[in-house]
């Protein structure tokens, strides 16, 4: 079975307090788009998992969220199935794009499958939730609003068309970013976006992208803490805006950004600013947001 594993953006992302757990509590508005990995899946006869990937320095053993979701699928369904797992991957590592997220719930939906859904929605969404704060939301097809630590899961299917609309273009600077590290910061600095001003600006957004205009409303705290240690986030923002293109932000906690625009004729702007910044020390990618009617299964 060969799967496809979507990347994501964080549309919006409110950090609006931390948590007696330690967690922080979040607000967040995240799709997921038509650029990802591939994920192959065999059943093997073997006693273990087995993992290969194309892309150097991915960890290839136990503390690969792919490997941690096949012993969590084994320990919920019961059966002692065991897997070969062949990753394509394309997704940058600790660019804030969900990739490692991504591969484990793609891992778990694809073993359930295979054995015949052992595991109902629930359970998987109980599993994935254990896995990592980013991975219930891969278990929603389409656009969704994260609150909690990414526990609290509300779908936005009416969003889907509307974000078609745009073209997404991805820039990766070709830096690692730290989720912990940020956090971490976050929690010395001690100032969060109050919960009911986020959720009203969250309103705002959710409106204006069925108007067709919602650049001014993308918030990101992560992303604001992220660019006082790297100038490069302001430098693309504000030459981004100087071509009229004002609907970009960081996604997740870095180190990736993305644009959002309508024209072809952007694409070459872009282009031309990638190579005025990046330096071939990163990439820029032009992708869409997935729809409601996408399949995640590109072949049985």
């Amino acid at each position: 079975m060969k799967l496809f594993s979507p990347a994501k953006i964080n549309l919006f992302l409110a950090v609006t307090g931390r948590r007696p757990d330690g967690y922080h509590s979040l607000l967040s508005l995240v799709a997921p788009l038509a650029f990802g990995d591939d994920l192959e899946i065999v059943e093997c006869s073997g006693e273990s998992d087995q993992l290969r990937c194309d892309q150097p320095g991915i960890p290839l053993d136990g503390s690969n969220l792919i490997l941690k979701a096949a012993n969590s699928f084994r320990r919920k369904s019961g059966l002692d199935r065991h897997f070969e797992f062949t990753l394509t991957k394309r997704i940058p590592s600790g660019g804030g794009f969900g990739g490692g997220s991504s591969n484990a719930v793609c891992a778990l939906r694809g073993m359930n499958q295979l054995c015949g859904n052992p595991l109902s929605a629930d359970d998987l969404f109980e599993v994935a939730e254990e896995l990592g704060s980013d991975c219930p939301l891969f278990l929603v097809d389409g656009p969704v609003v994260m609150r909690g630590r990414g526990e609290k899961l509300q779908p936005a299917p009416e969003l889907a068309d509307f974000l078609q609309e745009r073209r997404v273009h991805l820039f990766n600077p070709g830096f690692f970013s730290s989720t912990v590290d940020l956090f971490r910061k976050m929690a010395e600095r001690g100032k969060y976006t109050a919960s009911d001003f986020a959720e009203k600006q969250l309103e705002d957004l959710m409106r204006s992208i069925q108007k067709g205009d919602f650049g001014w409303t993308m918030r990101n705290d992560l992303g604001k803490l992220l660019a006082t240690k790297y100038l490069f986030y302001d430098t693309l923002f504000a030459l981004l805006r100087k071509i009229g293109l004002s609907e970009c932000a960081v996604t997740g906690s870095g180190s990736g950004a993305f644009v959002l625009s309508r024209r072809e004729s952007d694409r070459k702007k872009m282009a031309d600013l990638c190579d005025q910044l990046l330096d071939g020390e990163g990439f820029m990618i032009e992708t869409r947001f997935l729809g409601n009617k996408d399949r995640l299964v590109t072949q049985p």
